[in-house]
């Protein structure tokens, strides 16, 4: 191994709770039982899909800049989506969407300050 590896990998944990909650969004139109909602559930599995796709091309290393950028703006998105999107009376689709959001971010921010620190 090389000596960058004992600092690449324990800070990666938190990319792959990311790759977690493009899961869990993935899942929840079943789970949470709104796949019939069309907005909310294409929402749920077009951002999981990219959440996914953010912690796989950095877990293969094919990107390692802007990534977490790109989680804070998806959980931003996340966490205001209800509203434009208009599942706001979803209450459990609505908490659940919003807190997934807020999780990325505080993720995301918490790996930025672990590469810088």
């Amino acid at each position: 191994m090389s000596d960058s590896a004992p600092n690449y990998l324990p800070m990666r944990w938190r990319e792959w709770l990311v790759g977690c909650a493009g899961i869990w969004l993935m899942l929840s139109p079943k789970v949470l039982d709104f796949a019939t909602v069309r907005y909310a559930a294409a929402n749920a599995y077009a951002v999981g899909a990219v959440l996914i796709g953010f912690c796989l091309m950095t877990a293969w290393r094919l990107v390692d800049r802007g990534e977490d950028i790109g989680n804070i703006v998806i959980g931003l998105w996340l966490a205001v989506c209800a509203y434009p999107l208009g599942f706001t009376h979803l209450h459990l689709v609505f908490a659940s969407t919003t807190l997934t959001g807020v999780a990325v971010i505080v993720l995301a921010v918490w790996q930025m300050a672990a590469k810088r620190g």
